[in-house]
């Protein structure tokens, strides 16, 4: 059986059902959820429910209708073993899916135990009205509520349960990978081979890796923005919309970058008809811009634009979009930041080397402005308009991020990497005409992100930012706690902190000093933000109560002589402290009865059992 083209009809149906499903499910699992409050539920929320759940079923049994007309079901391993061949790059997703899978043990800590409290808070204190949703699904002030509602799902079955909450961040991030994957054939169609490559220089970009293991706002930035740029090319309007609008509402560099594309590329497809109407030229022509295409252009800007006027125009937290020159949380120029910035979007995990294949675009393009520019795409077509727009698009975003004055979370900058593999391609196609050499740099470039998705071997990086230690192994010193996810090396802690609890055999009655009063959430939570658990079978580190223990945590500068505990255990936590200056501190209280070290594959703590040096 010939695998045939989706109608359009069909690809809308499939669209609608997708848009409805979620719908629907928000609702269903909100209303049945045994943690949210129903005792206010309004008529119209009923209504609402039956209507979604109505439309969810007559799309499901249209598709299904749809499909069995269209599909043979002997045929499916068939056509299964067809697609693979067609497109490895299911291979990839493939691979890339087993891997992640293999992660879905991690807990969230930093920021990710931060908001990952939000999202407990937001079920926990739904109750159906509007003004509890925008209360409690926008997070820390940003407009969060679209990526809220999908994470919100899995919490509503098993409140507390950070597997559902991994697995729904790996379908999101295959989301992204097959978007991708869709983005270079509608660019690149002929290069198969590479393009499949790319993909997976995507899939294991460590910076993409490493924040898709925690939890944040800035790594749906990434995914609906590549999602959003697949569904526009492709004339999936009705998905484009919903795609889009989760965009805006996940953080605020989401609206930035949403809004100057928009503007950007209408304005480029605008010239080049102007240009190319009335000539010739071989290629793809843009045709006038639909009515269509332009509202649905423009509707998650509108719907944020209402969002805005409810709320009074509240973003960004306790910042501010104002030019303030040096203050934190403000735009203004402060040369450490810019400086670490430019190294988290041009130099971190080999990205080096995708910054000079594009500086040697440049300077080509200068010697030889005849032989490169956009040559490889044809000058009247959508394609062209659309890398153009891109080009703008992150020049905006690489001075928005050097110059609004923040912490230096490398996740910060995420969407770069979208951009940086795009206009690298494009300059490795321009620079080299071969393509068994662009197969030869691409796969050499895959196999140094690979590596350093798990361990950091970049030396330039290692040299730009510096270095911690970890036990034997070196990591990238980029700042504390959240600049660990640069990549995936910093999951180890749950390994040695997991083991720490064995070696000690923690109880309820253990106290444990630690480096910095703001990462308790290893042990008990950060006061109302998070909370962290020891399972009593386990003595794994979990975020659910049941069978579940804390014990006491101290901050090291806090010790003192009329608080301190008789018998403790000091960590040292590698990424905030200094390990002389604490236990300088603590021996003025303190006799050291014991070392341990908890170790794991090189990776180490120094745990020091400490005694009351006057019992």
């Amino acid at each position: 059986m010939e695998l045939r083209k989706p109608k359009m009809q069909y690809v809308l149906i499939s669209d609608l059902w997708l848009i409805t499903l979620v719908g629907a499910l928000f609702f269903d699992l909100a209303l049945y959820s045994p943690f949210t409050s129903r005792q206010d539920l309004s008529l119209l929320v009923i209504i609402l429910t039956f209507l979604l759940n109505a439309v969810c079923m007559v799309l499901t049994l249209k598709i299904a209708n749809e499909f069995r007309k269209n599909c043979n079901p002997r045929e499916i391993i068939s056509i299964i073993i067809r697609l693979i061949k067609n497109h490895p790059v299911l291979i990839i997703i493939a691979i890339y899916a087993v891997i992640k899978l293999c992660f879905l043990y991690c807990i969230l800590r930093w920021d990710g135990a931060f908001y990952f409290s939000q999202l407990l808070k937001c079920v926990q204190y739904f109750d159906f009205s509007w003004s509890s949703f925008i209360n409690n699904f926008n997070w820390f002030g940003h407009p969060s509520m679209g990526y809220a509602i999908l994470m919100s799902l899995g919490q509503f079955i098993d409140w507390g349960n950070h597997y559902i909450l991994n697995l729904e961040n790996l379908i999101l991030a295959l989301l992204a990978i097959g978007s991708f994957y869709k983005i270079l054939i509608f660019f690149y169609k002929d290069n198969r081979i590479e393009n499949t490559i790319l993909t997976a220089l995507f899939a294991f970009n460590p910076l993409f890796f490493g924040v898709s293991l925690t939890f944040s706002i800035d790594f749906p930035l990434l995914v609906f923005w590549t999602a959003s740029i697949y569904a526009l090319l492709y004339k999936r309007m009705t998905l484009f919309v919903f795609l889009a609008t989760i965009l805006v509402f996940s953080k605020e560099p989401g609206v930035l970058l949403y809004l100057l594309f928009v503007l950007v590329y209408l304005f480029f497809k605008y010239i080049n008809q102007l240009v190319y109407n009335n000539n010739n030229a071989p290629g793809e022509r843009i045709g006038d811009n639909s009515i269509k295409q332009f509202i649905c252009l423009f509707l998650p800007v509108m719907f944020f634009s209402i969002y805005l006027f409810f709320t009074g125009g509240l973003l960004w937290g306790d910042g501010s979009v104002q030019w303030s020159g040096s203050e934190f949380n403000s735009f203004g120029f402060d040369y450490w930041l810019m400086k670490e910035r430019f190294g988290q979007m041009f130099i971190l995990n080999f990205s080096w080397i995708q910054t000079l294949l594009v500086v040697l675009y440049i300077i080509k393009s200068f010697l030889w402005p005849a032989g490169v520019g956009l040559s490889v795409i044809n000058p009247n077509s959508e394609r062209n308009a659309m890398l153009k727009a891109f080009v703008i698009t992150y020049l905006s975003f690489v001075i928005f991020n050097l110059l609004y004055i923040t912490h230096t979370n490398p996740r910060y900058v995420l969407p770069s990497v979208f951009f940086l593999l795009i206009f690298s391609y494009h300059a490795l196609l321009s620079i080299f005409q071969s393509k068994k050499i662009r197969i030869v740099i691409l796969s050499v470039l895959l196999i140094l992100s690979f590596l350093q998705t798990f361990k950091t071997i970049d030396p330039l990086s290692k040299a730009f930012f510096g270095t911690t230690t970890i036990g034997k192994q070196q990591l990238l010193n980029i700042g504390p706690g959240d600049g660990l996810t640069y990549n995936a090396e910093y999951l180890v802690i749950d390994k040695l902190l997991d083991k720490f609890n064995l070696a000690i055999n923690i109880t309820e009655d253990t106290k444990i000093i630690l480096s910095e009063v703001d990462w308790f959430t290893h042990f008990n939570g950060a006061g109302p933000y998070t909370s962290v658990y020891i399972d009593r079978t386990t003595l794994k580190r979990t975020l659910k109560k049941d069978n579940a223990f804390q014990p006491e945590t101290f901050c090291v500068w806090d010790i003192n002589e009329s608080n301190k505990p008789a018998n403790a255990y000091y960590i040292y936590m590698f990424w905030v402290g200094d390990k002389e200056l604490e236990l300088n501190h603590l021996l003025r209280y303190y006799r050291i009865m014991e070392t341990k070290i908890v170790e794991y594959h090189g990776y180490y703590f120094e745990i020091y059992g400490l005694k009351d040096e006057n019992k």
